[in-house]
């Protein structure tokens, strides 16, 4: 007969769950007032319209899904008149959560969290397919509890590490479970007139032929190498590519000068960020160097707090640059759901960012 769980276990394995996605993980500061830009667009790039993830964790999944929808217009070949077609992020995250699991069953190790990176949109994409929004829906009015979700597949998780021999009735209970907060998922969709699987559907979009990379800052690691960064929504264990600053800097705008798009990962804490206004900034003389970003990442300070996709550059009327991000939390402020990064914000508050591999090698003349 097994001891009796203490009443605090529940509560500590929930605890991951408060501290990933796009929950806040620092206090956040009283905003300050938001001064007059003007800004003058320089580059902007047509994407899907701005979408709303409501009260979830899934900026991963927003950002990721906007930023593939993009890429298969962007790479669509010569002479074609592609559309955009939205795609589920909800698709995105119930798979998100049964790979999460099945990782769990192989380890022993539990890591059930709510947010996730791009790298894990990208494996979804590339080995779970995709599907259109349109045939599998999130409704945010009926949503699934993600904090239910997320301590029930954990408890199972635990149970199977306790007792081996229940593992093939855990991953039952847990496919059961998912099927019943996120709805089954279809063997095979009608969509514009053709039948699809997940896998013929993404392999029918551009973008799937295209390889993309992570990239990162961080003067403790080795740079033009692999590093992994301990991050609560890393729960892969996967590994970014480390640029220096400013050559981390060069990619991100030559992408945006030479016709791709990027994801953004970065904290959103600050009080000069304001998604109400549709721009963040720094104080003037706050420093951005390499040695600032590596401290405030280490205290705590930057954090991966949510995920944009980045679709275009401009400046203010004094000649500051701003990185155009499309964010997800619906068509608010003056900018109708955009915010303009200035690049100061983007050189401290960067974790990471996804971006089409061929532009690293364009840009840098290296092949990572």
């Amino acid at each position: 007969m097994h001891p009796r769980i203490p009443i605090y276990i529940p509560l500590l394995l929930a605890l991951p769950f408060f501290l990933s996605g796009c929950n806040r993980r620092k206090p956040a500061a009283p905003p300050v007032p938001v001064p007059q830009f003007c800004f003058t667009v320089d580059t902007l790039y047509p994407t899907s319209p701005v979408a709303n993830q409501g009260r979830t964790s899934n900026c991963w999944a927003y950002s990721m899904a906007s930023f593939i929808e993009t890429e298969n217009v962007l790479r669509s070949l010569p002479g074609d008149t592609p559309q955009f077609q939205p795609l589920s992020p909800e698709y995105m995250v119930r798979q998100k959560f049964r790979a999460q699991f099945d990782l769990s069953l192989r380890s022993g190790e539990v890591k059930l969290t709510s947010g996730a990176l791009g790298h894990t949109a990208l494996d979804i994409f590339r080995h779970q397919g995709a599907m259109p929004a349109e045939v599998f829906t999130e409704n945010h009015a009926a949503c699934p509890d993600y904090i239910k979700v997320s301590h029930r597949l954990r408890l199972l998780a635990h149970t199977a590490a306790w007792l081996p021999a229940t593992k093939n009735r855990v991953r039952r209970s847990g496919q059961h479970l998912l099927d019943k907060e996120f709805g089954i998922l279809p063997d095979t969709f009608s969509y514009q007139g053709k039948q699809y699987t997940s896998q013929t559907f993404a392999a029918s979009l551009p973008a799937l032929s295209q390889e993309y990379i992570e990239l990162t800052s961080f003067c403790n690691y080795p740079y033009y190498t692999l590093c992994r960064l301990a991050l609560p929504d890393n729960w892969e264990d996967a590994t970014f590519y480390n640029l220096p600053l400013d050559s981390l800097l060069s990619v991100m705008r030559g992408a945006l000068l030479s016709g791709y798009t990027l994801v953004w990962d970065g904290d959103v804490s600050e009080p000069t960020f304001s998604s109400r206004g549709g721009v963040a900034w720094l104080p003037s003389g706050t420093p951005t160097d390499e040695t600032a970003r590596l401290d405030a990442f280490l205290h705590g300070e930057t954090t991966d707090d949510h995920m944009m996709h980045l679709v275009g550059l401009a400046h203010d009327a004094s000649g500051a640059r701003f990185f155009v991000a499309k964010n997800s939390i619906g068509p608010v402020g003056p900018y109708k759901g955009y915010v303009y990064l200035s690049e100061e914000y983007v050189r401290l508050k960067t974790v990471s960012v996804v971006v089409n591999k061929k532009c690293v090698e364009s840009c840098l003349n290296i092949m990572p």
